[in-house]
């Protein structure tokens, strides 16, 4: 009952995490350095021209198939963050 109907824009995401994370809220996040993918992640990701996610694709050489390389757990965190912090990602004032 806690999964909203549809996700947060990327881009209001962002710019509440980037908040949470400039201290703008009484909210402190720590990230467990055995979190190695989370981080790389969060290191790996880069913006779009469109201001979302840029989720490039590569190629595993060995099975042939492609893949997102990253963007995938940074979006998981954000749904996370929004959601258990909901008051203030729903007080937050749009930011261009």
């Amino acid at each position: 009952n806690k999964v909203p109907h549809s996700n947060p824009s990327v881009t209001k995401r962002r710019d509440f995490i980037n908040r949470v994370f400039d201290g703008h809220y009484p909210i402190e996040i720590e990230i467990d350095p055995k979190c190695k993918l989370l981080i790389a992640d969060f290191e790996g990701v880069k913006e779009d021209i469109d201001g979302t996610k840029l989720k490039k694709k590569v190629l595993n050489k060995i099975t042939g198939q492609s893949y997102e390389q990253f963007g995938h757990l940074s979006d998981s965190f954000d749904y996370q963050i929004t959601t258990a912090f909901k008051s203030y990602f729903d007080r937050m004032q749009y930011i261009k």
